[in-house]
């Protein structure tokens, strides 16, 4: 893995966009500029950010209209916890991953996670 710094990418990566202007965004001030403009408001780490789609939640929670953030609403059965999971379907997480699609599909929809 590589860290580009803002203003700094190379042109084998700019080349894949016509339109790139390393300026647009920054009026030509580096991240560290930018930040310290700014302040940390808003700047998230990547873990805490990877957080939020590892976490897992009870069924009443994935059940609601509107998903926590970091939950894809059409893989909810993803973000359950695991005693729940086997519990409402019946099988280990494991053991519904090797379901043909159209079996899970109809697993989640028998348990209204659809």
């Amino acid at each position: 893995m590589l860290t580009v710094k803002q203003g700094m990418e190379p042109p084998k990566f700019t080349g894949h966009f016509q339109a790139w202007d390393p300026r647009k965004w920054s009026g030509g001030k580096t991240y560290t500029e930018l930040v310290s403009e700014f302040g940390e408001q808003g700047v998230t780490s990547v873990d805490e950010e990877l957080e939020k789609y590892n976490k897992k939640y009870s069924y009443d929670v994935l059940c609601r209209k509107i998903v926590p953030e970091g939950v894809d609403p059409v893989n909810k059965e993803r973000y359950l916890k695991d005693d729940e999971f086997a519990e409402l379907f019946g099988m280990t997480v494991l053991d519904y991953e090797r379901l043909p699609k159209w079996k899970q599909v109809r697993a989640k929809r028998a348990v209204k996670l659809f």
